[in-house]
């Protein structure tokens, strides 16, 4: 690797306050997961009309910015180790 390469990694590490607010999505994001959970429940136990594409896409991208999040989350773990 280069010094340019370097350069450029070094860059794209998060900072202290990035770590916190990557540290505040992942609980957000878990929240999120767990409600889209509970409204998919409501929807699918109740009356009410609803577009079930719509609502599988909306739940494929809660769970996918979910995993996305803890993906990340494990990365950094296993560099400090």
């Amino acid at each position: 690797m280069d010094n340019r390469q370097a350069s450029t990694l070094a860059h794209r590490v998060p900072n202290e306050e990035q770590w916190v607010a990557i540290d505040r999505l992942e609980l957000r994001s878990k929240a999120a997961h767990a409600d889209m959970a509970s409204a998919v429940d409501a929807l699918k136990a109740g009356d009410e009309y609803y577009n079930a594409a719509v609502l599988a896409g909306m739940s494929r991208f809660v769970r996918d910015v979910e995993q996305e999040i803890s993906r990340f989350q494990q990365n950094r773990l296993r560099t400090e180790s």
